[in-house]
């Protein structure tokens, strides 16, 4: 972006207006920074609309807006003139237009003040063509807006010229109060936390390219950081503050309560006290649904989404992919779905009811892709002191199943059949969780009066789990807690091998080292069940196999060609001393597939240690079947995942509230 603008009357007649409505009340922690003086907020204006102004074909334009005097909520933009384009962030307060030809192009957007009262505005973008001869360019993206608190990302996209390369990337902060601490680890891409403030407020950040042909070339973004109200004591989203999300039905019955109930800011339990919603304000799924399986109207009526492509596409997958039904009948058990663009990771809530989903999951283009934070999962670095990796993946025959599809690429696109392998395996596990809090058994006989977390059965599958099939490694059950929660590794456990790690593994009865994951006072794993379901499904309805392996530790700029095996396994579910649990999950969790399917399951293949991890991906004979049904349009000819990938574990369950 070239540069932003305060929109304030004066601006008219340079085509940049503002509509000014009554302002609202509101107000913040009066600890926090002063906000600097704002023109267009100055006149008693409910809102300000800041816009760039002139940008050329190739670059990135934003426009947004900000509350005077509190929140703004019900926010719409819609375009009014020029040449047509996709706002794919238009219930936002910041919007992004990547314009494909010169033109004058105006938006109207309308929103609610603090009061309740209408608030509107307008901004005007004039795009020119691009400099002949511009050679090497950046282009900053994209326009986004924050609450306070939460993590963002912005990410460089160069554009060089024949024979050109990047010598460096450099970002500095160049608006918004205060000086931020910017996280440039990887160059093209900024990370930073969105600071505390009195009011709504932009960030403004420059990005510099330097070329290796001395060319140097800058672009500008905003990020709007909105500012929220003093939490409540005992909030339930402390750790990580809500993004600003809506019913993808906005006529749905249960549209009025969907954000209170399940991701607001002012959610909270505090000394036995709490404003959550009793089932009888939000039932689960299955309440309204005869036989348990709700349809997909009644689903889509209970989405927030963050952006309304998400609800497009979410919706798309359950018509076109959820070929048996299975996760209608397991949506059954949630009373809502969140997607939202910075959600990380995904998971599921029995405060709530209901399952968070990250909308990396859910993308099929590069502009979708824009607008989803790169904030990678906290839990990344727990294990940079352990000597060896544990990578993972899902195979069709001798391929990866799942994709890399690099971040710094404008090409890659998805199709929805691709989403089984991401979005599928994603929601096998987190409806698990919820099943195994509300399995199809009790579900519907729930008392209504109850919260959500007091109506949960007192002993759940994953507590049966534990009693008849336990799993028995203390050596895994300690090093999970330092890989996925954080806890200081001993001396012991860094000295512990690749090969020593395997033989603690093996003779056990877990499917992957994310079996082990159990927060502290919870007795019993509850990944552990949502393991064994996740690749059970995966393998009996989509012929996906998953590997799983303990190598040499994972060091940076590595690829599994580097990574050396010690133990490994394909298509570890179909164990013989796996079974019975798999039998058991299957029972109490999908009790409309036969259990007997569990012995239908391929048995697993060996890794051959001393191998590489991408040797290793070579397992079965050629010629092996996989089913037609496994093989997505998105399958054929691309790569498989990149090694960072294969070492994510994305998804979670929350801790439990007390009964």
């Amino acid at each position: 972006m070239l540069r932003t603008v305060a929109l304030t009357p004066r601006l008219a007649a340079l085509g940049l207006a503002v509509l000014l409505s009554s302002c609202g009340g509101g107000g913040g922690d009066s600890t926090l920074p002063p906000t600097p003086p704002r023109t267009g907020c100055d006149s008693g204006a409910a809102l300000e609309v800041v816009a760039d102004a002139t940008v050329s074909v190739g670059r990135v334009a934003g426009a947004a807006i900000l509350g005077c005097r509190g929140a703004l909520t019900e926010v719409r933009w819609r375009q009014v003139a020029g040449e047509p384009v996709t706002l794919l962030s238009g219930r936002t307060q910041a919007v992004a237009l990547e314009a494909g030809q010169p033109g004058v192009y105006r938006f109207r957007v309308d929103a609610l003040d603090a009061t309740g009262a209408s608030a509107s505005g307008e901004a005007t973008i004039t795009v020119v063509a691009a400099p002949a001869g511009a050679g090497s360019t950046v282009t900053a993206r994209t326009d986004h807006a924050l609450r306070m608190g939460q993590r963002g990302s912005l990410r460089a996209w160069p554009t060089l010229a024949d024979g050109d390369s990047v010598a460096s990337v450099a970002w500095t902060q160049v608006a918004g109060p205060p000086a931020l601490d910017l996280d440039t680890e990887e160059p093209q891409r900024l990370l930073f936390t969105a600071p505390p403030v009195e009011r709504d407020t932009l960030l403004r950040f420059r990005v510099t390219l330097t070329t290796a042909a001395g060319k140097t070339d800058s672009d500008e973004v905003g990020v709007v950081v909105e500012a929220l109200p003093p939490p409540p004591a005992g909030q339930l989203f402390s750790d990580r503050p809500p993004e600003r999300v809506h019913p993808y039905r906005a006529a749905g019955p249960f549209a009025d309560r969907l954000v209170g109930c399940v991701y607001s800011t002012q959610l909270f339990y505090f000394e036995g006290a709490t404003n959550l919603c009793t089932l009888a304000r939000l039932p689960l799924l299955a309440a309204g649904a005869a036989d348990g399986a709700p349809s997909v109207e009644a689903i889509m009526d209970r989405v927030l989404v963050s952006h309304d492509w998400m609800g497009e596409v979410f919706e798309h997958f359950l018509r076109t992919q959820d070929v048996h039904g299975d996760f209608r009948r397991l949506l059954g058990s949630v009373t809502a779905v969140v997607l939202g663009s910075h959600i990380r990771p995904s998971f599921y809530w029995s405060a709530t009811g209901a399952i968070y989903i990250d909308a990396e999951n859910l993308w099929l283009n590069a502009a979708q892709r824009d607008v989803i934070g790169e904030v990678p999962d906290y839990r990344l670095k727990f294990d940079d002191e352990l000597n060896f990796g544990g990578p993972w993946r899902y195979t069709i025959g001798n391929s990866e199943a799942q994709l890399d599809f690099p971040p710094d690429s404008r090409t890659p696109s998805r199709d929805t059949s691709y989403l089984l392998y991401e979005l599928g395996r994603l929601m096998y596990h987190e409806l698990a969780h919820a099943n195994d809090f509300f399995p199809s058994a009790v579900r519907t006989s729930v008392d209504p009066s109850r919260f959500v977390y007091q109506a949960v059965p007192p002993v759940r599958p994953s507590d049966r789990l534990a009693q008849r099939y336990p799993l028995t490694s203390a050596e895994m059950f300690d090093l999970a807690r330092v890989k996925f929660f954080g806890v200081a590794p001993t001396e012991v456990q860094k000295a512990y091998t690749p090969a020593e790690v395997g033989d603690f593994f093996r003779v056990d009865v877990a499917t992957d080292e994310y079996n082990y994951s159990r927060p502290a006072g919870v007795a019993n794993s509850l990944e552990d069940l949502a393991m064994l379901f996740e690749e059970f499904m995966m393998s009996h309805r989509h012929g996906v196999r998953r590997d799983v392996a303990f190598t040499t530790k994972v060091l940076d700029g590595q690829t599994g060609a580097d990574l050396i095996v010690a133990w490994g396994s394909r298509g570890r579910i179909g164990e013989p001393t796996i079974r019975p649990r798999a039998r058991q999950v299957i029972g109490e969790l999908a009790p409309w597939i036969d259990v007997a399917a569990v012995d239908a399951l391929p048995a697993p293949v060996p890794m051959r240690p001393g191998e590489s991890w991408l040797a290793n991906l070579n397992l079965l004979p050629e010629g092996t079947s996989v089913r037609a049904s496994a093989r997505g349009a998105g399958f054929s000819g691309a790569r498989g995942r990149s090694i960072e990938q294969q070492l994510r574990r994305p998804y979670a369950v929350a801790p439990p509230l007390p009964r």
